[in-house]
């Protein structure tokens, strides 16, 4: 009966010994794919900030666009209606 039990106790350990190896197998390649993620958002972050002056470029662009529109429209009413 003794010689069962450690028997037992030795394969029981044996099997804790793989399973752990797998987890450990496991645990390295999630890693690496929530590194490889990690390098995406990186890269999105990156492009999203050069988006994101392009944008704020195209909005100075047309405000002036707008105010330089406005302006010559007035000029053009001041010089119809002889305010000038």
């Amino acid at each position: 009966m003794k010689n069962n039990a450690e028997t037992r106790i030795a394969l029981l350990e044996q099997s804790i010994g793989h399973i752990n190896e797998t987890l450990i197998r496991m645990e390295k390649k999630i890693d690496g794919k929530f590194d490889k993620i990690d390098e995406r958002f990186d890269s999105i972050d990156s492009r999203m900030g050069k988006i994101e002056d392009r944008l704020w470029s195209n909005f100075i662009w047309q405000l002036s666009a707008m105010f330089g529109l406005t302006g010559t429209a007035f000029a053009v009413m001041a010089k119809g209606f002889n305010w000038l």
